[in-house]
């Protein structure tokens, strides 16, 4: 999965730091941990949409304690997503 990463970097010019979102999902997890191994100063973002409830908080803290464990910088932010309408259009 490195290799296949690093292949796909090459395509950007060469960069040092890194903003990843991250979900706390096992796909942006998974990035944000080979972005680090490949040596790559990691920023970590998150957005608690703040539409799941406790689910959303436990993504939350998750990537925050994953941000810690990657000593990278942590930026979370809540959303307050209006739910007339459209509601993807407003996330």
């Amino acid at each position: 999965m490195l290799l296949q990463i690093q292949q796909t970097l090459r395509q950007f010019p060469p960069f040092k730091r890194v903003v990843v979102g991250v979900s706390g999902g096992a796909d942006s997890v998974a990035l944000a941990l080979a972005l680090k191994e490949l040596k790559h100063e990691v920023i970590v973002a998150h957005l608690n949409h703040g539409l799941r409830g406790a689910e959303g908080d436990a993504d939350a803290k998750f990537v925050k304690a994953l941000a810690q464990k990657l000593r990278a910088p942590c930026v979370m932010e809540t959303a307050d997503i209006p739910r007339q309408g459209n509601l993807e259009n407003n996330a």
